[in-house]
């Protein structure tokens, strides 16, 4: 559930005019008008509920405008569950939105719900019910908004259906990550070496450090040349292992090749963002310094998209390459055919992937990270979600090891980062 902000905590009491019989509001003598109702739209179920609450806000939100403004609830029959997920990130999506769920309110239609909310605290209601297909999918959408002003309702045909999956997964337990390292500042950017033996490497504001996990120990320090922002670390496994260090100041990006004995070194300048040969053949992305970010391009040079961080998950679904973009939202683009879906999340200010899921740590408060695997290709399916943090991670790193995920995340606390290591078991079969 999303932190309720202080102005609404405070009014709580006063919101609910369902508390006592004298705060009921009699029902209007006749009905709100009805509005002319809008030509259907479609919205595409690519990237799952999340992809289709992200649609369906800014076609809501592009429909009212001029409407009453003020704060709005989010309602839905607690019998249909195949609406919960849709109306939870509905309520993400649309500034100043609480679900009634949020404000304890419960009723099965909208005119029940409307007539418990206080009209001095919220201007609308969106009441959403939902088409169900013989399969069980949703099909169609239709909303109710309900005003002071009167009533209008919208629907949204969704295609495919949009299929309510419910996780067969048992949820890990909630354990609250070991610190397994400390360093000055903030940490930029994490890299896992496989090993034997294995090592972690860490940007920090004034250096890049190759480190001992077990014991983090220094193993080896170079200083950041032309940067102390943000930068990226990608780690490429091959005949020679190396390391790529990209800053936003494109000068500054260079790799890390190991040595004889163990070590490494700098080497040559890093062009471009580091593909792997395949994907080369397919992908390329340059750094646009007035963009703040790489532009990706496929071999015909049509654009998918600017990121800040680009990761892979691969899986039984295939390779999908996961974008979190300048402002915070994240895209994937299909291996196969290079086609671009929905991410499932926004707000994001990290990713890692291992295997074929996919870490995302939220900006919005509480500080959390939650892990998805990509179902049926469109269907993000939340897998794991980590414990209240006390800041929201700078960076993540993510690796497979002894049949289970290892999740790293840098935090900092009185300017200091620390990095948090989570074990989340493999999933039964």
């Amino acid at each position: 559930m999303r932190r309720v902000s202080a102005w609404v905590a405070a009014a709580l009491s006063g919101l609910l005019l369902g508390c006592a019989p004298s705060g009921l509001r009699p029902p209007p003598s006749t009905p709100p008008a009805v509005g002319p109702e809008a030509p259907p739209a479609v919205l595409s179920s690519e990237g799952g509920a999340p992809a289709v609450a992200a649609a369906l806000a800014r076609e809501l939100l592009g429909r009212t405008k001029g409407a009453q403004p003020g704060p709005t609830a989010v309602g839905w029959n607690p019998e249909e569950p195949a609406i919960g997920p849709l109306g939870a990130a509905l309520a993400e999506r649309i500034p100043g939105a609480l679900t009634l769920v949020e404000l304890g309110v419960a009723a099965d239609e909208a005119s029940q719900a409307f007539s418990q909310l206080d009209p001095t605290s919220f201007s609308s209601l969106l009441w959403l019910s939902a088409d169900i297909t013989p399969e069980g999918a949703v099909g169609a959408l239709e909303v109710e908004r309900k005003g002071r002003e009167g009533s209008t309702a919208f629907r949204f045909e969704i295609r495919p259906p949009l299929v309510f999956r419910v996780s067969t997964r048992t949820p890990a337990p909630l354990e609250v990550g070991s610190v397994i390292a400390t360093v000055d500042g903030t940490v930029r950017a994490l890299a896992w070496e496989p090993g034997p033996p294995a090592r972690l490497w860490v940007l920090g504001e004034e250096g890049l450090l190759r480190t001992d996990p077990t014991d983090g120990k220094v193993l080896q320090r170079w200083n950041r040349e032309t940067s102390r922002g943000p930068g990226s670390l990608l780690w490429s496994e091959g005949e020679h292992p190396r390391l790529a260090l990209l800053e936003h100041a494109p000068s500054g990006s260079r790799w890390f090749e190991g040595q004889d004995g163990g070590t490494f070194a700098p080497a040559g300048p890093v062009e471009g963002f580091p593909m792997d040969p395949r994907t080369a053949q397919f992908l390329s992305a340059d750094w646009d310094p007035e963009a703040g970010a790489f532009l990706l391009y496929d071999y015909a040079g049509r654009d998918l998209g600017a990121f800040i961080q680009l990761v892979k998950s691969a899986g039984p679904g295939g390779t999908h390459f996961i974008l979190l973009e300048p402002a915070g939202t994240t895209a994937a683009v299909r291996g196969s055919d290079l086609t671009r879906i929905p991410g499932p999340a926004s707000g994001a200010s990290a990713l890692a992937a291992a295997g074929p899921t996919l870490f995302v740590s939220s900006g919005r408060p509480p500080a959390r990270i939650e892990a998805f695997d990509l179902v049926d290709g469109r269907i993000w399916e939340r897998v794991w979600t980590s414990p209240p943090l006390e800041a929201v991670p700078t960076c993540l790193c993510a690796f497979r090891t002894d049949g289970s995920t290892r999740l790293l995340a840098a935090i900092v606390r009185d300017g200091r980062g620390y990095i948090l290591s989570f074990t989340i078991p493999a999933p039964p079969g």
